[in-house]
């Protein structure tokens, strides 16, 4: 359903954009008709009023497509009274005027709202108003050519066409991105599962591993030493349960489903299970509303949990602060608590000999989607992490201390 409404979303967005440059055209077609216009038509005043009215209902989608637009898309019958309006000009300055030219605007804007069915239908209308114009001037004036029967009616349903076309083509690339981007959704979740089993492999599998040799000892030792065979059935209780812990770290982690969601959604909704399960206070204010594709998606939730996973091992916090939102067309993830803090080395990869691979790591991530990360500590002050990345496209690549 997210993803839907995301590909209407961006669909519209180019519907919009496409139908905002045609309202301009209507415009420069207007402007040509008013210098067209003293020299040859009598009643000018009024004209020019109604060339007014035209020129304030190309003008105001122009300025609040977000409001006008979804009107235009749920009642046809706006276009099509602009379409009577724009036919009852066109009868009084004739078919030769420039005033032509804003009528074929009028085709355009069909096909890109309505698809292949409103063009042919305004098609239609308006080509029989176009004739009926047409029959009422040749009563007074001698009109029958070619060019103006045939050659400029049949620009109508061309324009009309070509408008549902290009429409079709904007719907067809929308949902190709899409697929595209479902697919590298699953592409990114699949190399973090690669990733998750080699750690399963490294870490659980080792811990397993010895709880199964300590186990297999422990008979021996209930023989020859009881008191031993007590601290090894402790030891093994113990490294049963940091099994058991690990197993459920890497089971979360394998989950997909975040990547269903927005963004925001997926931090706000892991903070307060991670919060409630490590008791540490969380103070989130994530926009929910925040997106960017799959692969910057998973990249930043990613760094969200192995910021706290450090702050739950390392930390000693009480509280943890999340901010989550947008800076222009950047997202900006600053993640901050009040534990014990670390000194920073003067290179970000002389974290390693302290330890700290986790910064490392997340570094590494913001790099991948085109972003950057900023670390601000001290000793006994906390710790600051800071994200950005850009919504969309990646641009330049690189990590700031």
């Amino acid at each position: 359903m997210v993803e839907l409404e995301r590909e209407l979303g961006l669909s519209m967005e180019r519907v919009g954009a496409l139908c905002r440059l045609i309202f301009n055209f209507r415009l420069i077609a207007l402007t040509v008709v008013v210098l067209w216009l003293p020299s040859r038509v009598d009643d000018f005043g009024l004209l020019l009023g109604v060339l007014c009215g035209a020129a304030v209902a190309s003008f105001l989608p122009i300025l609040f497509w977000d409001r006008y637009g979804p009107i235009l898309l749920r009642h046809p019958s706006l276009l099509v009274s602009d379409m009577f309006l724009s036919m009852a000009i066109l009868t009084t300055t004739g078919a030769e005027s420039p005033f032509f030219y804003f009528t074929l605007g009028t085709a355009l804007l069909a096909g890109v709202l309505y698809g292949w069915k409103g063009a042919g239908i305004l098609s239609v209308a308006m080509l029989a108003f176009y004739w009926g114009g047409l029959y009422l001037r040749a009563v007074v004036a001698d009109v029958q050519t070619f060019q103006l029967i045939i050659g400029l009616p049949a620009l109508y349903p061309l324009s009309a066409a070509g408008g549902a076309a290009v429409r079709n083509l904007i719907d067809r690339q929308t949902r190709v991105e899409a697929e595209l981007a479902d697919a590298e959704r699953v592409s990114v979740v699949e190399r973090e599962r690669a990733r998750l089993a080699r750690e399963m492999h490294d870490s659980l599998a080792k811990t397993i591993q010895g709880i199964s040799l300590s186990a297999s000892s422990l008979p021996a030792w209930v023989k020859r030493d009881p008191v031993r065979a007590l601290k090894e059935s402790e030891q093994i209780v113990r490294a049963a349960r940091l099994a058991s812990s690990e197993a459920r770290e890497l089971l979360t982690d394998m989950r997909s489903d975040m990547l269903e969601v927005p963004l925001g959604t997926a931090v706000c909704s892991f903070l307060t299970s991670w919060s409630d399960r490590s008791g540490v206070a969380i103070v989130c204010d994530a926009d929910e509303r925040c997106d960017a594709g799959p692969e910057t998606r998973w990249e930043l939730f990613s760094i969200v949990r192995e910021a706290l996973h450090n702050v739950e091992r390392h930390a000693h916090a009480d509280k943890v602060r999340v901010v989550l939102g947008y800076d222009r067309d950047d997202i900006v993830l600053t993640i901050a608590d009040d534990g014990d803090g670390f000194e920073i080395p003067k290179e970000l990869e002389e974290l390693g000999d302290g330890g700290h691979f986790g910064v490392i790591g997340m570094s590494e991530r913001a790099e991948r989607v085109g972003g950057h990360l900023e670390l601000e500590s001290a000793a006994g002050e906390g710790c600051t992490v800071r994200v950005t990345v850009p919504e969309r496209i990646p641009a330049e690549r690189g990590t700031t201390q």
